[in-house]
């Protein structure tokens, strides 16, 4: 087990109290009534290779949000959509790192689950979000910018089951979404 801690001028970071502080979080938030199902927009624009915190809780997030049967759109924008683009077919940046014991010994006592039957790395952990109900969608634009792929609605380099969205599509589902959580 390892305490992570990021530092910059003016500036400490560290994820393994933030992550416990955002479990608290989530437990207070799943021990009160849900209310109707509502719409969950998760709007992540950090690289996961230069700050995984905002994406791992983001993907917590999704899953409570899950739990509660909220409708859940993860969308991956700017610098986070490198994190889904395969650099090998069914290889990402995602892949490359397994949930750290800490997170999963929490994720544990938060979802209820054993700690072993949990995804073993964050593109595993997209997949089952997905497969829980969670709908993938990513900036196509930002995509075809960077030539991740050619065109805007292009599908050949990143994961199969992300939606890339045009930029009116994606105001569009920003204004349909009851609840908004950027990380």
């Amino acid at each position: 087990e390892r305490d992570v801690t990021v530092t910059s001028p003016g500036l400490e970071i560290n994820f393994v109290k933030l992550t416990t502080v955002l479990f608290a979080f989530v437990l207070l938030c799943s021990a009160t009534e849900a209310l109707s199902a509502e719409r969950v927009l998760i709007h992540i624009t950090h690289n996961f290779k230069e700050n995984d915190g905002p994406v791992c809780v983001a993907f917590n997030a999704a899953w409570e949000a899950l739990r509660q049967e909220h409708e859940v759109e993860i969308f991956f924008d700017q610098e986070a959509t490198y994190g889904i683009k395969q650099w090998e077919p069914g290889k990402t940046d995602l892949g490359l790192y397994p949930l750290p014991d800490r997170i999963k010994d929490l994720m544990s006592e938060v979802f209820g689950v054993e700690a072993a039957s949990l995804p073993s790395d964050y593109q595993v952990y997209l997949k089952f979000l997905h497969d829980q109900g969670a709908r993938i969608t990513a900036n196509g634009f930002w995509n075809a910018l960077t030539q991740v792929e050619e065109q805007i609605k292009d599908r050949k380099n990143i994961l199969p089951f992300v939606e890339p969205l045009t930029l009116a599509e994606f105001l569009e589902h920003r204004q349909a979404a009851s609840i908004y959580l950027k990380f």
